[in-house]
């Protein structure tokens, strides 16, 4: 059957030249032993399929036999590149044990051993001449090949075993590549066909065909998803690193994320595959306004990540980024309170600068003046000149418990608990002797404050209502923001911006720094307000981002408290 021996020369000559081609797409592995363990593998089996095709067309059988010989030894040897490749693909660290390594030496020189000297000893193997299906030196295995071929098999097995572990593991459709890989094994099923007499097939090892179809597949067909499976990244860094990371494509588009990631932002746990910024667009947003801090709001309190990228690629070819988030909350917290701070102590120098100074000058002038007019003929000039300069020594008093307020309340919260808004008002109003402008409070809600700090924030907004004779001060508590409406004295457009400033008196002198101090006992709490301008019934200040709950909750826990 002269067909069928061409048929056997073609497949293993082509499976020697497929697997030594292969061996120059293996540079694509960025990884030095998976590149080493794969190019051992697909040189064994390639001089294996060449061995095979030489016994083939060998004139004598002193020639068959010695490349059949060549087969044995490289054939054994492949099963330790594959374990190797294995190992490193999958990213463990077997294939650099000294027990390992060792130990398969040495069971490889004692095999060694037994093939070479078979001649000596034919417990291996004995050869016969067959004629079917073609002529052909045949070889007859004895027991011992039978055990070294199964533990052959066996430890083949365990590289499978550590691929279909990583495969199922991996977030990529592995689909196409697992079922290349099984590809390897099939040419067991002709071995034992061979052996059995079942079938065309000689008494031959068929596995070289097997890794041909493989290396062929895998690097030159799909060698874009074989790069990308290996897990060694993975193992030794990305699953070990209690960040969270995330493995996107040149064109975002996510291919992997570690555990953190899933554990850190839920939203994540089916993104591969997906856009990253329909998976994440807070990730993308900060990729697109180059920032490296992410703030994350939740049910309890804004969270923050320090961002941090860096290539991803396979030698020279970029083809990705990995993006690495980091928790800073606290850090940034911290960052956030000593801005505020220093903020404060500057507004502490505008403070004392513009108040203290200008009421220090105003009542030196009306003293000099009155001290002139004590010896002149108008008791009335110096009578005014007395009140005031006195009148402005009661400022500068106000200024003083103004600016011990900041001083004892300036500093963030430590804990929020759900105070009731009316109370609060109750407590304000007692701090106050003058009973205008009256206070009412609105809604149904509590709200998650320092309850000190929040009697001193309804307090300084009494005193700013009686400073723009105002007959009343609303409070409005809603789910999430508190309104505060005085029908005194509306302040102009244009000074809207300068509102909270020291040294800006708005919309009067008398108003001094209440408008800044209401937003440091804002700030302290995490809040934000604002002004509502236009507003030509009095003055509105609007305050976001407070928690809020029904009154009717009964939940009353203490809450951790969360940085401006």
């Amino acid at each position: 059957m002269l067909p069928l021996r061409v048929l056997h020369i073609a497949a293993f000559g082509a499976a020697a030249l497929a697997c030594l081609a292969a061996i120059s797409r293996v540079r694509r592995f960025s990884d030095t032993e998976t590149r080493t363990g794969l190019t051992a593998l697909l040189l064994c089996s390639g001089v294996w399929a060449a061995a095979h095709t030489l016994r083939l067309v060998a004139p004598t059988d002193g020639l068959k036999l010695s490349f059949y010989m060549v087969g044995l030894l490289v054939g054994f040897a492949s099963v330790g590149a594959w374990l190797y490749f294995c190992s490193a693909y999958t990213g463990h660290d077997y294939h650099r044990r000294p027990l390992f390594r060792q130990s398969a030496l040495v069971l490889y020189l004692f095999v060694a051993g037994l093939k070479f000297t078979n001649p000596v000893h034919s417990l291996y193997f004995t050869t016969t001449f067959a004629t079917t299906p073609f002529a052909h030196l045949s070889i007859e295995p004895s027991p011992v090949h039978w055990v070294v071929t199964g533990l052959a098999y066996a430890l083949t097995a365990v590289g499978f075993y550590l691929l279909y572990e990583t495969f199922t593991e991996s977030h990529l459709d592995t689909r196409l590549l697992g079922a290349l890989v099984g590809t390897t094994a099939i040419p067991v099923v002709f071995d034992v066909l061979a052996y059995t007499g079942v079938g065309p097939f000689i008494k031959f090892n068929y596995e070289p065909l097997g890794v041909a179809v493989f290396a062929v597949g895998a690097l030159f067909v799909i060698d874009e998803q074989f790069v990308a499976v290996p897990q060694f990244w993975r193992n030794r860094v990305i699953e070990a690193l209690d960040d969270a990371v995330v493995l996107i494509t040149d064109d975002r588009v996510v291919r992997d994320v570690n555990e953190a990631a899933v554990v850190t932002f839920p939203q994540l746990a089916d993104a591969v595959g997906r856009p990253l910024k329909a998976a994440c667009p807070s990730f993308a947003a900060a990729l697109d306004d180059d920032e490296d801090i992410i703030a994350i709001e939740d049910r309890v309190q804004t969270r923050y990540f320090l961002l941090k990228t860096a290539p991803v690629g396979t030698g020279s070819k970029r083809v990705g980024e990995v993006l690495i988030c980091t928790d800073v909350t606290e850090v940034e917290q911290q960052r956030r309170e000593l801005q505020r701070q220093n903020e404060q102590f500057d507004d502490f120098a505008e403070a004392i600068t513009h108040e203290l100074r200008n009421t220090l000058s105003i009542a030196q002038g009306y003293l000099d003046l009155a001290s002139e007019d004590i010896s002149g003929a108008d008791p009335a000039e110096t009578r005014e000149a007395c009140e005031t300069a006195s009148a402005s020594l009661d400022r500068m008093d106000r200024i003083v418990a103004d600016l011990t307020t900041l001083a004892r309340y300036g500093q963030t919260v430590d804990s929020t608990e759900y105070v009731d808004p009316g109370v609060i008002a109750d407590a304000a109003r007692e701090r106050l002797d003058d009973p205008e402008p009256a206070l009412t409070v609105r809604g149904d809600r509590e709200v998650a404050a320092d309850e000190s700090r929040l009697v001193q924030l309804f307090s300084n907004c009494l005193e700013f209502a009686a400073a723009t004779n105002a007959s009343e001060l609303s409070v409005d508590v809603r789910d999430g923001s508190i309104d505060l409406v005085c029908d005194g004295e509306s302040i102009p457009a244009a000074q809207v911006d300068r509102a909270f400033e020291y040294g800006e008196a708005v919309p009067n002198a008398k108003t001094g720094i209440f408008l800044p101090t209401i937003r440091t006992l804002c700030r302290v709490h995490g809040w934000s307000i604002s002004l509502e301008s236009p507003y030509p019934d009095g003055v509105k200040l609007v305050i976001q981002d407070v928690r809020t709950r029904s009154n009717r909750d009964p939940d009353t826990a203490t809450l951790e408290a969360q940085s401006p």
